[in-house]
Order: structure tokens, then sequence, then C-alpha cells
């Protein structure tokens, strides 16, 4: 080999050998870091960047200078979202089931915004408080076993820029393995079980501080916070085995039997807690009913679904929004579908439980093109809007009704 020949493969060797030592600093630089105070308060740090506004090209169906009746929010999934009331209209935010970060949309525009950098892996159930007061994220531990429970509020970043600047996530953690968490009416407050010898209830400050309010017997149960005074508790669901469900006095502690035993029982309350949705596995088969607290009168309805996949009209507490399923195959429910042995295929509808009366608002495949499995369904406050995760890839869409 001549001189040329070897002067030119070492200068070769040496760019690529200063490129990637460049390189090599450039992504240690830019990794992102979680640090732990001594307190015990955590702040998680991200991407510093201010590029947080971004476009999406949402599926919907829509006349051109419209925005879509039917829109898919995100493309990826969420582990949790709310409405935030502006006064003159509503954002939603939403959690990042990937990376923990809070986005923010509206429901006038398409643009979506990032509102914090703090990345947070395994997070697979979040809370949005107050007016976005706190972030409640429920994420895996490092053993991926350990649910952990963190409670988190909005820290600026110190910049100079004069852009929007996302923010960072710092907070507390709850003690580890709460079962199941419910957010309050209010979104001020946690309530939150846990299980040794027996099942545990206890409220939760988003300082941190917790009371208990409710013991029994059995271990695993189903919590929905129905309004200021009052909890539905429900022995966790399955077609193999029977189950109860109870009103809590979160006064008290005293507990009233509404329903059961019925295998597979699922329930739903109405904020005055008057009437219960109810659905049950009778031979391989979903039943769906309705239950008049006060007369303790069952009535099964035509229309067949999981009070899972129904939310209450704030405006009106005999209305409720609910996806119904065109076809339900015979199984074990809601096993099926809890597990994901089966997915459906809805149509959103509502049910006035005075007036017995249904009504179909919105066939999702004919309007989105997708089969979608609507489930945790959330209203806006004036009932106009209506949010929904998709159960078969946990997108998150909003339908205007």
């Amino acid at each position: 080999m001549n001189r040329k020949k070897i002067v030119t493969l070492i200068s070769i060797l040496f760019v690529i050998v200063v490129g990637g030592i460049i390189g090599g600093y450039f992504y240690l630089t830019n990794t992102k870091t979680t640090t732990t105070s001594p307190s015990g308060v955590r702040s998680l740090s991200g991407d510093q960047s201010n590029n947080n506004v971004v476009i999406v090209d949402n599926k919907a169906s829509s006349t051109p200078g419209q925005l879509p009746r039917l829109r898919q929010i995100t493309q990826t999934p969420v582990a949790g979202y709310d409405f935030i009331d502006q006064g003159k209209g509503y954002v939603v935010w939403y959690v990042d089931r990937g990376n923990g970060n809070v986005f923010q949309t509206a429901t006038n525009t398409l643009e979506i915004t990032k509102i914090t950098n703090t990345t947070i892996p395994k997070v697979y159930e979040a809370f949005i408080g107050k007016g976005g007061s706190n972030i409640i994220l429920r994420l895996l531990g490092d053993n991926s076993e350990t649910v952990q429970t963190f409670i988190g509020s909005l820290k600026n970043q110190t910049s100079t820029s004069s852009e929007a600047q996302t923010k960072s996530l710092t907070g507390i953690f709850l003690a580890d393995d709460i079962k199941m968490l419910s957010l309050s009416p209010n979104k001020d407050s946690l309530f939150g079980i846990t299980s040794s010898n027996q099942g545990i209830g206890n409220f939760y400050s988003f300082s941190g501080k917790s009371s208990n309010v409710f013991s029994h017997p059995i271990k695993n149960w189903v919590s929905q916070w129905v309004n200021t005074n009052t909890m539905a508790m429900t022995s966790a669901p399955s077609a193999k085995t029977q189950n109860i469900s109870f009103l809590l006095n979160t006064k008290t502690g005293s507990l009233t039997k509404t329903l059961g035993p019925k295998n597979g029982l699922v329930v739903s309350s109405s904020p005055d807690a008057l009437h219960l949705l109810f659905s049950e596995n009778k031979a391989n088969t979903l039943v769906f009913g309705v239950v008049d607290i006060k007369t303790n009168s069952e009535t099964q309805l035509p229309n067949e679904t999981i009070p899972d996949k129904c939310v209450w009209s704030k405006q009106n507490p005999a209305l409720v929004y609910c996806g119904f399923p065109k076809t339900i195959p015979s199984g074990l429910y809601p096993d099926y579908w809890y597990q994901g042995k089966v997915f459906f295929d809805d149509t959103i509808g509502s049910f006035d439980t005075k007036t017995s009366r249904f009504t179909t608002n919105t066939d999702l495949k004919n309007e989105s093109g997708v089969s979608i499995d609507a489930t945790n369904l959330m209203l806006s406050k004036d009932s106009k809007y209506l949010l929904f995760t998709n159960k078969r890839d946990l997108t998150l869409w909003m339908l205007e009704l």
C-alpha cells in the first residue's frame, strides 16, 4: 500500500473516532435523569426542549374546514385523561402510557401541546387533579411487580426563552401496592384499597396523609367514588365467583348491601346513589340491568353492555352514556373482556333510568372506519363531549355528542 493511501485511510479512521466521541458526548448529556432527595420528595427531570407543539393527523370523518365530530386524539396508548374547564371552553389533558408525559389538546383544535417533560416509564394508570393541579401516576416498580403511586405537581423549568415551557413533575410516593385507586368527584383526594389479611380502604390527601375508613374480610375490591359521602364497593368480579356490591358511607364507615351475590357482578352507581347499573354472567351470557336502590327492584335491559363501559351525566343523574356492543359472543364475562380474549365493536348510546328510554348516538365504526371497543368513558361538565379509550389499542378518542 503506497504512502498516499495510508495517509487517506488514517484520516478516515480519525474522523470516525472523533465523530463517535462527539456523538457519545451529546447522547450522554441529553440522557434523561431521575433524582431522589433524602426527604423522599422525588424530582423527575427530562428533555428541556421547547419544541412542545405538534399537529397530529387525527383519524376522523369530517367536512373540510370543520373539526371532526369523532376524532382520534392519540396514536399511542394513554394511561389517563380528563377535561379541564377553562370557562370559555374545555382543554383535554392526557398522560402517555409509554413515557408518562402529560399533553394537552382542546375541543376546538387539533393542535397538541406537551405539558411535562418528565419521563416515567411503565405508567399504566393516571388521574388528573382538579384544574391540572396534580398528576397522579400508577406505575410498576423496577421489579415490574410492585405497584407504585406517585402524586406529582407541576414545576416550571428555569429558562430565559420566551417560548412556552414544558414543566417537570415533583412529588411524593404513597405506600407501595395500593391495589385499587379512585379519584374523588371533586378531584382533590384519593381512595385506595390495600390487602393483607383483609381488605383495607384509606383516604389519601395529595400531600400523602392517609386515614382509614374501611376494612372487611374480603381482600379484593373494586371501588367507585359516587359522591362526597358515598363509595360503591364491589368484590372483585369474576364469572367463576359470586360477587356482592355495597354502598359505603364514608363518614360512618357503614356498609349497605345493594346487590348480589351474582356471578361476574360489575356495577356503576348514579351520582345520587339512587340507581345501580349492573352486569352479571348467566350460563355464559352477559346480562345487563338497572336496580332502583330505594325500592330494591331489578330490571333487565335489552341492550347489553358492561358498566365499565358507561359514564353518568353530570347534568342529569338519571342519564347514563355507554358503549353498547353490536354483538356479544357467549363466554365468561367480565373475565374474557378484562383478559382481552374478546373485543367489542361499539355504538355509543344513552339510557334514562327514569323513563327507561334508550337513545342511539353514534356507530363508532361507521363514523371512524375502525372497530372501537370503548372503555373508561368520561363526560365534559356540560355533557357535550365524551372521551374514551379504544380498548383494542388504548388510544384516546373524543366524540362530540
